[in-house]
């Protein structure tokens, strides 16, 4: 019988021993919660950008807030929550949420990337 080959890493496999390993902590440590949180709150903007974008080909109400999407999934809390808060904040919660739902989820995505980002000392 043949002895069983070694199992090779991707390393091997695609060749690249030649990539510098940076000794940077910023790079070679773990990704914080908050930053991990990010980049799935801008894939999910990423999504609904591409929803948008499909009902503004198909005809439909190109413009697709964050009420709609909130609506659409929880409906008894958003009744809930427009019952319960004062008018007044509703009417600044309501502006918000009105917007597309690409942006407001991408910009509170980009804003914890940027909060997660590690603190390097030189």
């Amino acid at each position: 019988m043949r002895p069983t080959p070694e199992p090779l890493d991707f390393a091997q496999i695609v060749g690249m021993r030649w990539l510098p390993e940076s000794g940077n902590p910023r790079y070679t440590g773990r990704m914080s919660p908050l930053r991990i949180a990010g980049f799935i709150l801008i894939a999910m903007s990423v999504l609904f950008a591409t929803a948008s974008l499909w009902f503004a080909v198909v005809g439909g109400d190109s413009h697709l807030s964050l009420y709609d999407v909130w609506l659409k999934f929880l409906p008894a809390s958003l009744n809930w929550v427009q019952q319960t808060v004062w008018s007044g904040l509703w009417t600044g919660v309501f502006t918000i949420i009105s917007l597309p739902a690409w942006s407001v989820v991408g910009i509170i995505g980009l804003i914890c990337v940027g909060l997660g980002r590690k603190k390097v000392e030189d």
